[in-house]
């Protein structure tokens, strides 16, 4: 008989204690919040995650994408030894270095760039990094398509995780050119000689190497 009233005094507790309407007024609650969420953008799959999310304290985000506009620009670039300040300055540059470089921002890439006829903005296709030297490319004087209709693409080097670098091999009226672009310290590694600022070839040596290092 004890075990038979404690049994039956703790279901009675249970019963009085939840009020009736208690779980729907929860239950409608959480689906106003999670309806108030997706105005804003944020889709919840499962009510209680809202629960959850108001109990937390931290919050630890990757700030690319989510507390940035998800847009990527050149702001600094070095070519051959010499900053460009500002980075779309090439005039320091001669003008067969200049379209070496413009070269493999055309064809080095998965990107593409349309030009209106009417004369608007170009519209910049790509991956957000894509999009960053192909914007910067047009602004140093690229023509994107001209480029690509001057040379042909023979090879291309695709980039993966391993290698941490991605290329192209391209021919030109000049000759065969091969762009690389990827880890800095990997593309640098495999460099023999380096293109000084009037387009001669000089080799690379462990001085200059050290240079580009730093």
């Amino acid at each position: 008989m004890g075990a038979i009233r404690i049994l039956t005094i703790a279901v009675t507790i249970v019963v009085v204690a939840v009020p009736e309407g208690l779980p729907l007024a929860v239950t409608l609650t959480l689906a106003y919040s999670m309806r108030k969420m997706m105005l804003d953008k944020a889709l919840v799959r499962r009510l209680s995650s809202c629960e959850t999310m108001g109990s937390a304290t931290t919050i630890c985000s990757d700030k690319t994408g989510t507390l940035t506009l998800n847009k990527m620009t050149v702001v600094e670039a070095h070519f051959i030894g010499t900053r460009l300040d500002p980075c779309d300055d090439v005039r320091a540059i001669s003008s067969s270095s200049a379209a070496l470089l413009i070269e493999g921002i055309a064809q080095n890439t998965t990107g593409t760039v349309f030009l209106p006829e009417d004369g608007g903005a170009a519209d910049v296709t790509g991956s957000p990094t894509e999009k960053a030297i192909l914007s910067w490319g047009l602004k140093i004087g690229m023509d994107f398509n001209d480029v690509r209709s001057k040379s042909s693409v023979l090879h291309v080097f695709p980039f993966n995780s391993e290698k941490k670098r991605g290329g192209v091999a391209v021919q030109s009226d000049t000759g065969v050119h091969i762009h690389w672009k990827g880890a800095a310290e990997l593309v640098l590694s495999s460099c023999k000689s380096w293109l000084s600022l009037d387009g001669s070839v000089q080799p690379m040596g462990a001085q200059k190497r050290n240079e580009y290092k730093k």
